[in-house]
């Protein structure tokens, strides 16, 4: 039931500085905050609810059975988070979260469907503005199809540089929805002919990399089916399937995009439970125009009830992949695999995470120190509850260097909400790509000019990266979109 949508589940990027390891080790510490409660069957995710430049946290599900709830979190910027009283939201189980600036105010409201207390439905999805602050209010002015067990994602659909919305799960019927923003945050339906599912998961990507969000859902059609269907979008919001997809359908699933061989393409990582009754973690390298490939020696534990998230956890410019869930043995398991740069991973030996299920794995710099720290919650073997953070302690037994790179990049006005501008002493052509903070790429060019002027007037507030590259350096850096 975890959303993780494409603008939050592909990967957080921080760089600043590379890492050159001398070993294979990489260390993370439990924090204990006593103010976070323990969670399960439902969604979390960070975001900068109120534009002090951390992440916060929003957690919603069973606290323990029978017994939903939601708590927002601010940060201090240090990984300290406090509990906001009287936050504003229903208590929601069977949830899913998704944050973005649906009404163009340049901050991060939020949309929450799942079944929750205190409604005449069951099932609601419900869309809270944020004022700016981080106080949020029910916006009665839109009506959402309710659904649980259903992914709900804020995605530009038809490429007009708002936030629509994908609603999908179990309401009334079964059922997807699509819905238009004019821009203003007023909502429209849509028509589609995506397959209602449930009991998996849905996430967006431009997998053929033509500039719009596709589409990949797994879960069950029918009381007995597994399914994984992969939809191609038109740039106008209209889906049709990819009928020769060689992706295995599973339940109680998760899937998790990124470029794990660095070619410049989507790859994919899905686990879950198989028609045969097998748990899988199954990789595929995006060949091509959203053409996929199984890697059969792949040595990534298979999982169920399971969450999975791309991020460079040792800083050394690749994807590495953590995920959770019930494993083959029926033990709660979870564990990092570390990228070789090529897409082969291997299992981290010295890290030591809680094993968990039915839950959530979160990745962003909490504490602002330039690597991807992780949240993690679910339930344990004894089917308890909890939810851990771990401050990431980089690697053991590394030199700290600054990776050579091109000579006086700079930004500048920054923070800015209209155009910002490159300046590059560089002889010669360079490469550039830009990131959000969820690691999709949003432009990539060629350049020989030494100064740009980058029109970002159409991004969302947040946090975002350039890579500035030629042949043999590159350069990082952030900027903020006001």
């Amino acid at each position: 039931m975890r959303n993780m949508n494409m603008l939050k589940k592909l990967f957080l990027l921080t760089f600043c500085l590379l890492f050159i390891m001398n070993n294979n080790a990489q260390s993370f510490t439990q924090i204990t905050n006593e103010n976070i409660e323990g969670f399960a069957d439902g969604e979390m995710a960070f975001e900068d609810i109120d534009n002090d430049g951390d992440l916060d946290l929003l957690i919603s599900g069973y606290k323990y059975p029978g017994v939903n709830s939601t708590r927002l979190y601010k940060n201090d910027g240090t990984g300290n988070f406090t509990m906001v009283v009287d936050a504003g939201f229903l208590n929601f189980t069977h949830s899913s979260i998704s944050f973005g600036d649906v009404d163009g105010d340049n901050d991060s409201d939020v949309i929450v469907t799942g079944a929750a207390v205190g409604t005449f439905s069951p099932e609601v999805t419900y869309l809270y503005l944020n004022d700016g602050q981080g106080n949020f209010t029910h916006d009665t002015n839109n009506e959402f199809a309710g659904v649980a067990d259903g992914d709900v994602s804020l995605i530009d659909l038809d490429n007009d540089g708002d936030l629509d919305l994908y609603v999908d799960g179990d309401g009334i019927v079964k059922l997807v929805r699509l819905y238009l923003n004019n821009g203003l945050g007023d909502f429209s339906l849509l028509n589609n002919t995506i397959t209602p599912t449930w009991d998996g998961e849905s996430v967006f990507a431009d997998i053929d990399g033509d500039g719009d969000q596709d589409l990949l859902v797994t879960g069950r059609d029918d009381p007995f089916g597994r399914i994984a269907k992969l939809y191609e979008n038109d740039g106008l919001g209209g889906f049709s399937l990819l009928n020769d997809s060689v992706i295995d359908g599973v339940i109680h699933s998760s899937i998790s995009f990124g470029d794990i061989d660095n070619d410049s393409d989507l790859d994919l990582f899905v686990n879950g439970m198989n028609i045969l009754g097998e748990k899988t973690g199954s990789l595929y390298e995006n060949i091509g125009l959203g053409e996929f490939s199984l890697l059969d020696d792949s040595t990534i534990q298979g999982t169920w009830m399971s969450d999975s998230n791309f991020g460079d956890m040792d800083n050394d410019n690749d994807l590495d992949l953590l995920i959770s869930g019930w494993d083959i043995d029926n033990n709660p398991i979870t564990q990092l695999y570390l990228n070789d740069g090529y897409g082969n991973f291997s299992i981290s030996s010295s890290t030591s995470f809680t094993g968990l299920f039915d839950g959530t794995i979160c990745l962003g710099d909490i504490d602002n120190d330039s690597d991807l720290d992780v949240a993690i919650n679910g339930s344990n073997s004894s089917y308890s509850n909890y939810t851990y953070i771990y401050q990431n302690n980089h690697i053991d037994n590394i030199g700290l260097v600054e990776q050579n790179v091109l000579n006086k990049v700079y930004l500048y006005p920054n923070p800015s909400s209209s155009t910002i501008q490159l300046s590059v002493d560089n002889i010669g052509e360079y490469n550039i790509e830009i990131f959000n903070s969820s690691g999709s790429i949003l432009d990539q060019f060629a350049s020989t000019s030494k100064i740009i002027v980058l029109d970002i007037s159409s991004y969302p507030k947040g946090l975002y990266f350039i890579q500035v590259s030629d042949d043999v350096n590159s350069k990082y850096l952030k900027f903020v979109v006001e």
